[in-house]
């Protein structure tokens, strides 16, 4: 099986300010849902960010090929057979077979 985990990613909405000039936190929406195979970052390997730096990640995610685009920092859970795993979003691709996400 090709994609044989599941997958959910949501971004938070953008942050306002209440009547009151309270800090509100902006509405959680589900960006994706669906299969993929995420697999662990055993070696070790650092991922470069748009401004040269380095980030760890511990999951390659591979994704049928899609068209939406994931912000960075957007949440993703991962259900590999009965465990879950939770993480930030570091990068995201969408390439001309699959699409990618680094977690």
């Amino acid at each position: 099986m090709q994609y044989p985990h599941s997958i959910t990613i949501t971004a938070k909405g953008a942050t306002g300010i209440d009547g009151d000039g309270n800090p509100t936190e902006g509405a959680t929406t589900v960006v994706f849902t669906g299969t993929c195979r995420a697999e662990a970052n055993g070696t070790g390997q650092l991922l470069r960010g748009d401004d040269g730096s380095e980030m760890n990640y511990s999951f390659t995610v591979y994704l049928p090929k899609m068209e939406t685009d994931i912000s960075a920092n957007s949440e993703a859970e991962i259900i590999i057979g009965n465990m879950t795993i939770k993480g930030s979003v570091k990068r995201h691709s969408n390439g001309q077979l699959n699409s990618r996400l680094w977690v």
